[in-house]
């Protein structure tokens, strides 16, 4: 998480919560010899700040360089997503003593009898 920090912002002001994995929001489609695992998260930040912030949080989904695990991209909850690096950024004004949280949501598809660490 980066922000427009001032002198007058420390820490004790925001409070990042990180990944947190929605798994009422997940399942798995089992289509012949491929799995494919949807997977979501929502990520939260709060102010404890009376005045608002420029914030911006990052965060990544999985890149496969083999050819049989394919990772998509469902819903990037307005993020900016950057394809090579599976990078999705948010840039967002955080108003003082609020709460604020983005979602994203990506598939991996893969063999069935291929075991994966991510998991």
């Amino acid at each position: 998480i980066a922000g427009d920090w001032s002198s007058d912002v420390c820490s004790s002001d925001l409070f990042p919560s990180h990944d947190t994995r929605l798994k009422d929001k997940e399942g798995n489609k089992l289509l012949g010899p491929e799995i494919t695992r949807t997977i979501s998260y929502e990520l939260r930040v709060k102010s404890n700040k009376s005045k608002p912030i420029n914030l911006v949080m990052e965060d990544q989904i999985p890149v496969s360089n083999n050819k049989d695990i394919k990772v998509e991209l469902k819903d990037e909850g307005k993020a900016d997503y950057n394809l090579a690096t599976g990078g999705l950024k948010w840039e967002m004004k955080l108003d003082g003593l609020s709460t604020k949280s983005v979602k994203f949501v990506y598939e991996v598809t893969h063999n069935k009898d291929m075991p994966l660490s991510m998991y």
